[in-house]
This record gives C-alpha cells, sequence and structure tokens, in this order.
C-alpha cells in the first residue's frame, strides 16, 4: 500500500461476527498496521495496533453513524459505524445545518473492551463517492497542510474527533505521509541492488545509509582511459579530466567525470564515470574520486 498500512484482507461481503471475534483474538501480527492507510478502497479490511484514535485519520470526510456493543463471554465487542460525508448541508427540525451523509461508502470498527488498541476497520460500498479531504500539498506548503488539519474550523464539533488532527501524533502521521511521497521507495532501492548485481562491473558502488549515493562506470572506458595514460602523444596534448556536479536531477545530482579522448583528431569529450548522490558532501565525491 502507498499509505504504509497492510491491507489485512480483502473481503466483499459483511464480515460475520464469528470471523471478527477470531481476528481480533488470533492477530496476525505481520499483517497488522500501526499507521492510518490513505484513502482506503472499498472492500478493504485493516487491523491497526494503534494507541488512541489514529486510525481514524485516513483522510475521508466521515459522519458517525452510531455504536454498538455485544457481550461476548466476559468481554464486550464494540462496533462504530461510521458514513461518507457528501458536500452541502440539510436542516434538521430545529433549523439547525446538517452535514449530507451516504451509506454508498461507509467504514465499520471493532474492538474489544479489554483491548481498546487493537481495532479492525472493514471498508464497504464505493469509495468513488468520496468526498476528498484535501491534504495534497499543490500550491500549499506542509505547513499549511497541517494547520489545516489542526485547525478546521468549518468541522463541526461533533466531527472534529474525525476530521481533524487532535494531537502531536496525529500531526507525525501527516509528516510520515508527506515524507513518505517524496522519499524514494524501498523498491527502487531493492531496484537498484539488483541492477548492480545483474550488470557487473556497471555499477561500482550502492551506499544506502547515511545518504544514498551509487558510483557507476563502464569498464571498457576505465580501460580505455588507463591505455591512454601511457600513451606518448606526439605534440604532447595534455591529457584532461573534467568533474562538475549537474543541477538536481529529480531527488538526486549526477556528477559526471569525463576526459578527453587524445587518440581521435578531434579531441572529443567522453565520460568514464557518474556518481549520483543526495546531497553533495565532500566525502561522497572523495570516496567517487578514490575509488
Amino acid at each position: 500500500m502507498d499509505s504504509g498500512s497492510i491491507v489485512y484482507y480483502m473481503y466483499k461481503d459483511v464480515l460475520h461476527q464469528t470471523e471478527i471475534v477470531d481476528i481480533l483474538t488470533n492477530p496476525e501480527t505481520s499483517r497488522t498496521s500501526n499507521v492510518p492507510p490513505y484513502k482506503p478502497k472499498a472492500n478493504e479490511v485493516y487491523l491497526f495496533q494503534t494507541g488512541a484514535d489514529d486510525w481514524k485519520c485516513d483522510q475521508y470526510l466521515w459522519i458517525n453513524n452510531g455504536t454498538k456493543s455485544v457481550t461476548i463471554g466476559n468481554d464486550v465487542l464494540k462496533k462504530h459505524f461510521y458514513k461518507i460525508r457528501l458536500p452541502g448541508t440539510t436542516d434538521n427540525t430545529n433549523g439547525r445545518k446538517r452535514p449530507v451523509g451516504s451509506l454508498q461508502f461507509k467504514k465499520t470498527a471493532y474492538s474489544f473492551k479489554s483491548n481498546k488498541s487493537l481495532i479492525l476497520v472493514h471498508y464497504e460500498g464505493d469509495e468513488t463517492v468520496k468526498i476528498e479531504h484535501d491534504i495534497k500539498s499543490g500550491d500549499k506548503t506542509a505547513m499549511d497542510v497541517y494547520r489545516e488539519n489542526i485547525s478546521n474550523g468549518s468541522v463541526s464539533g461533533e466531527h472534529q474527533e474525525v476530521l481533524n488532527a487532535r494531537n502531536v501524533k496525529q500531526v507525525e502521521n501527516l509528516v510520515r505521509k508527506v515524507n513518505e511521497e517524496e522519499r524514494l521507495s524501498k523498491d527502487d532501492i531493492y531496484n537498484l541492488l539488483l541492477l548492480a548485481y545483474h550488470m557487473d562491473g556497471f555499477i561500482h558502488e550502492v551506499t544506502v545509509f547515511p545518504d544514498l549515493s551509487s558510483i557507476i562506470a563502464l569498464p571498457e572506458m576505465i580501460s580505455i582511459v588507463n591505455q591512454l595514460l601511457d600513451v606518448n602523444t606526439e605534440y604532447d596534448i595534455p591529457f584532461v579530466f573534467f568533474y562538475d556536479t549537474t543541477f538536481k536531477l529529480g531527488d538526486f545530482f549526477v556528477s559526471p567525470l569525463v576526459f578527453r579522448n587524445i587518440i581521435f583528431e578531434d579531441r572529443p569529450i567522453m565520460p568514464v564515470a557518474f556518481l549520483i548522490h543526495g546531497r553533495k558532501k565532500e566525502k561522497t565525491h572523495a570516496r567517487f574520486l578514490n575509488s
């Protein structure tokens, strides 16, 4: 999942009570999440081991649709029902504005009274009817996003608990989401390592910590350079290397090492190796030039 949360499993039908009890009493820890999902889809089931109400911050607008408690043995199974919020408001009998909701997309949360930190959440219906809670950066800064989620005055008091980030933990969740969107994914790093193994001699080094960097060079070009260093030219044409760092390309800088090939008449500039790095640090360049 992009959100970092793990889908416990997909379930199109209504979860039966026996299944709910079985999951909550015998949870698979490897499939348990500790961060809320980001805009989950219908039929997805999540199991959260988290504090307070962090699991609610899934970036949808919800309306509390009631609760129900069922006694099972010596414990109590609590069920919390929510329906998706739609645009606009409606007037109730006393003239107060009320938000409009729909059961076309809904979620139900289950937990035992004896273990409130373990919550099972099932999303049902059609998520395309959702009204997106805009936390994307766009033209806004990250601070604008966090501030809006903390102090959205348009949300009525009874819905503050579901719709707004209420504490430091939920702000951390928002920060984590932004960071996850900006950073290189685990799959990209893994693919780079696979490429290094499969293209022997092309990727010479991959460093992940404290800064991601990679040294890339064709063995054939290195061999040519070594040969040219031993060449005595008739006119003593200097054999020159050039090294510079480009502007930032995506998340990284590219620093090429090139040379003037004195074998050819027009003395073309040709690349030898490249350093791909996230930050301009002297020790990273030194390691590259000494490798």
